[in-house]
């Protein structure tokens, strides 16, 4: 007998009801019975975007002290800092530098409405103080006819001299912050082989205050998604795949990232690699090295030989973005490129 899950999966597929009935049903499936339905539903695929940019979100919505939230403010600043020098050298455009701390405090804390521009003006004034005679380590915009309106709440990283305030607070701060305890990394707990979506932005967040003053310092991000998924599932059922497909897929990913960056389970069939010290080049012939050994490898189910091929798009850090969760949405929009090219291939993004 079909449960409520499965009968709103069909009719999902089958487009039935009310666009607000398809609405209701689609928040209430599993993420596995939405990623089933997304390329059928636009309700599915509407939801399916709004769970994954909600998971994003929350990987970074976690700081529980003041000296926390200023650390990862500052470090969005010097991120996008690092961004702008990359990508406008002479420094043509005087706002390149800049970032809205509304929109910096929104990703941070999840504060929105009045809250939001309460912290924001509050944060602002702190780090980016407007008074000639107060100084803090960012700067408020460069523009003088629009500082005071549109770009009120704008701010940058700078330097000055041999000085970078910015970089010496972060510095400051991370010492004064408590030595994580010793513990093993997080694995996600389904399958318990790849790494959780709380690592990835604890290596990305590590990888990064490391960087802080390497020139040219990128970090890879690779979006792998399994091509034909639903099929599989329909074929083999999906708890035969959960034990068998998706486990030796995990295992095969995480053994091509040894010693060089690691693997993160971030949804049904999609996993996530990050690669560390890792240029635009370089993270795309990785990516292709993964693609071609899935594609090559025989996949077994009861002793059934099952061959799987992957879409892959590719991103990096700080070129397509200055915090892991922008560039986890342009490595996603490549991977959904590589779909819609014929899969089982790699989309690399452009500057």
């Amino acid at each position: 007998m079909p449960n409520e899950q499965d009968d709103s999966l069909n009719k999902l597929l089958g487009r039935q009801g009310s666009i607000a009935e398809r609405t209701k049903m689609a928040k209430e499936l599993d993420d596995d019975r939405l990623q089933m339905a997304a390329p059928y539903s636009p309700q599915a695929k509407e939801e399916l975007e709004r769970r994954r940019h909600g998971r994003l979100v929350a990987s970074v919505r976690d700081p529980v002290t003041e000296d926390e939230i200023e650390l990862r403010i500052l470090r969005s600043y010097v991120n996008q800092h690092k961004a702008a020098e990359l990508a406008d050298p002479e420094r043509r455009n005087k706002c390149a530098r800049e970032l809205d701390m509304r929109q910096v405090i929104a990703s941070i804390t999840g504060e929105s409405g009045s809250e939001l521009e309460y912290a924001a003006r509050l944060w602002h004034g702190q780090l980016a103080p407007q008074h000639s005679g107060s100084k803090g380590p960012l700067r408020p915009c460069s523009d003088s006819q629009i500082n005071k309106a549109a770009h009120r709440y704008h701010a940058r990283a700078f330097t000055d001299a041999d000085k970078a305030p910015a970089w010496e607070r972060i510095r400051e701060l991370e010492a004064r912050q408590p030595a994580p305890a010793q513990t093993e990394r997080e694995l996600e707990q389904k399958f318990r082989i790849l790494y959780s979506p709380a690592q990835m932005q604890r290596d990305f967040d590590l990888w990064v205050s490391e960087a802080a003053e390497v020139t040219g310092y990128s970090v890879g991000v690779i979006f792998v998604d399994v091509d034909g998924f639903k099929q599989l599932n329909s074929t083999f059922t999906e708890s035969v795949v959960d034990r068998t497909l998706l486990p030796d897929l995990q295992r095969l990913v995480a053994g091509l990232c040894l010693h060089r960056g690691a693997a993160y389970r971030y949804g049904g069939e999609e996993l996530l690699i990050l690669l560390p010290n890792c240029p635009l080049d370089e993270a795309a012939a990785f990516a292709q090295k993964v693609r071609c050994q899935i594609a090559a490898n025989t996949f077994r189910v009861q002793e059934q030989a099952v061959q799987m091929t992957v879409s892959v798009g590719v991103a990096v850090w700080p070129l397509h973005g200055n915090t892991l969760a922008m560039v986890i949405e342009r490595a996603n929009r490549e991977e959904r490129t590589a779909k819609e090219q014929g899969k089982n291939r790699v989309s690399v993004a452009t500057a």
